[in-house]
């Protein structure tokens, strides 16, 4: 079944990030906090147990992978040629931009949003928040889809923990059992995963796509792929945000995205626990398709939301943690 929705549009703002002037305006006029902002950041690290339980996860690990000739990413794969890729009004054609939820190897459920009546696929943009892959049944058709498709995504913590596995793999190391998988995924669906960038930055629609979201107070390109792969709350210590993986409203944290204030509008997913969330600067797409809930995408220039019902649960709830 399909869900339509339809928001009002806000003005736009100058960027933070340089001064332009939105040729589109944002829209989704959700609540924001008036916290401030600092200008620097610290992590507080809170592993979740599926993240331990990857066999190359330790340091003398990952530089293994590359033969340590190189700065790694938090999974100790190549970090990709783009930290941030910036999305030209020449590059989107006059297009309309959709952005859609996580994936996570529901195929079918992504080919039947793409093939609804509701998305002109020849004059749309397609953008996704990451998690293309692990969890459910078709995460190589997904690449592949998305690959032939020209569309664009960033990487997602579950895309580099498939990509880590498939590199493994290729010296001869056994994947994790729920990343076997990977032995499907060809060559060049991993060199594309490889290129995926951790933000997309949007600046003509002051929009920034990125998995988990952005630390409030630091710039763009001061970002961590740690934090762009996992943040989901922040507390203000009296000099910047701390920020931890885990879902802990409490002891002064809130969610990133209550604290947020913009002017950019920040989508992203990695938090299927809290479904949809909408803030005024910021909107949460992980409705948890792969859970048996639905997948999400929205326009974000009309604020139409389009929210397809999954076709199975693959995964138990009790592991709907990252």
């Amino acid at each position: 079944m399909l869900k339509l929705f339809l928001f009002p549009v806000k003005n736009g703002h100058k960027s933070q990030f340089g001064n332009l002037e939105p040729k589109y305006l944002v829209p989704l006029a959700w609540h924001s906090s008036k916290t401030g902002r600092g200008v620097a950041s610290k992590v507080v690290m809170a592993t979740s147990s599926e993240e331990k339980a990857h066999h190359v996860s330790e340091e003398p690990e990952k530089a293994a992978l590359n033969g340590g000739q190189e700065e790694l990413s938090p999974y100790g794969i190549p970090l990709p040629p783009q930290k941030i890729k910036v999305l030209s009004e020449e590059e989107i054609g006059g297009r309309d931009l959709l952005i859609v939820g996580d994936i996570h190897g529901c195929f079918d459920e992504l080919k039947d949003l793409m093939d609804t009546n509701y998305i002109d696929n020849e004059n749309t943009c397609v953008l996704f928040v990451g998690d293309l892959v692990n969890k459910g049944p078709k995460s190589p058709e997904v690449v592949e889809y998305v690959k032939r498709n020209g569309w664009y995504s960033v990487r997602g913590n579950h895309d580099e923990i498939s990509m880590k596995e498939k590199i493994c793999l290729k010296k001869g190391i056994e994947p994790a059992p729920k990343v076997k998988w990977v032995a499907n995924l060809p060559e060049e669906s991993l060199d594309w995963l490889l290129d995926l960038p951790y933000a997309i930055h949007v600046p003509s629609r002051m929009i920034i796509v990125a998995h988990a979201g952005l630390l409030p107070g630091t710039a763009l390109e001061n970002q961590t792929p740690d934090a762009f792969l996992h943040i989901r709350c922040v507390k203000w210590n009296g000099l910047d945000w701390e920020w931890i993986r885990k879902y802990l409203v409490e002891d002064g944290y809130k969610l990133w995205g209550e604290v947020w204030s913009g002017p950019e509008h920040i989508y992203f997913g990695h938090d299927a626990r809290r479904f949809f969330q909408k803030y005024k600067y910021a909107t949460g797409l992980d409705t948890a398709c792969v859970y048996g809930k639905e997948l999400t995408a929205v326009y974000p220039l009309t604020g139409k939301i389009i929210q397809l019902n999954a076709h199975h649960n693959y995964k138990s709830d009790k592991n709907n943690t990252d």
